[in-house]
């Protein structure tokens, strides 16, 4: 995949810019884009390289991690968002205590690093990782996932999905 040194991204921008506001002012009959009326939302799902679906009562699989470690795998659509700028902000925790069983998981994202699928923006291979001593004190715990879109100082858009943690692959068997 090309990338595009970010100095020749500057100067495209530049002269974008400044080609629209020598053209602003010339009386072009071009439309400006149409705006959504479509409100910002994301849908929370798991997978490592698509979205897998939480269904309602789902499970999402514990992940043994190489340093010994465990996570949850997930990926996010986006409907109706501008990715640019955008941070999503993961949170695990106990259902029925409200503890927090993850680490604060932070991901800046932009175009570069989301999918275009048409009608959404899909976001994978973001993980939460777990606060727990082994998958043993996560497995069958009942805890709700949520993730947050935040732009700024402002959420965006928010999906919590509750599910049970299960560990029925053993990643880092024979």
């Amino acid at each position: 995949m090309l990338q595009e040194h970010p100095t020749v991204r500057l100067h495209l921008g530049v002269l974008s810019l400044a080609l629209s506001l020598v053209t602003g002012g010339c009386g072009t009959d071009e439309a400006a884009p149409p705006v959504t009326a479509e409100p910002p939302r994301i849908e929370l799902g798991a997978g490592r390289v698509d979205f897998v679906p939480i269904p309602p009562d789902g499970s999402v699989e514990i992940v043994s991690g190489p340093q010994g470690g465990f996570h949850l795998e997930l990926t996010v659509r986006l409907f109706h968002l501008d990715p640019e700028g955008l941070v999503l902000d993961y949170d695990v925790s106990d259902a029925e205590t409200g503890a927090l069983l993850s680490f604060a998981a932070q991901y800046a994202i932009s175009a570069d690093r989301v999918l275009d699928r048409g009608d959404h923006l899909l976001r994978v291979g973001d993980r939460a990782v777990l606060v727990v001593p082994s998958a043993e004190a996560a497995r069958g715990r009942v805890a709700s996932i949520t993730c947050r879109a935040v732009h700024g100082e402002v959420v965006t858009a928010e999906d919590a999905r509750e599910v049970t943690l299960v560990d029925e692959v053993d990643e880092l068997g024979p």
